[in-house]
């Protein structure tokens, strides 16, 4: 799986936590957590008006399927001091 952090400065210090499991992401903030699990996604793309969650913002911008390869785009809260690589992040493998 691909994943992109976009980032957005956030007006308070709450941020995202992510952790990857094959195409399964799980997200806490705030103390709450919610699974999106991408295992049976076909190719094509998901924005984020398709998914749900108990999260108080929803942190999946988009998912891309491609020729079985899954890129997902999460909503990533940086601070106004960040660094260079949280505010000009690049895809990674995970």
């Amino acid at each position: 799986m691909r994943i992109y952090k976009s980032p957005q400065v956030g007006a308070d210090e709450k941020r995202f936590v992510f952790e990857f499991s094959g195409e399964m992401i799980v997200v806490t903030f705030d103390g709450v957590s919610d699974i999106f699990d991408f295992s049976g996604f076909p190719d094509g793309r998901m924005d984020s008006s398709m998914i749900e969650t108990a999260l108080e913002y929803n942190p999946i911008l988009k998912a891309t399927k491609v020729d079985n390869i899954l890129s997902v785009e999460l909503l990533n809260f940086i601070s106004e001091d960040a660094t260079e690589a949280e505010k000009f992040p690049e895809w990674i493998e995970v």
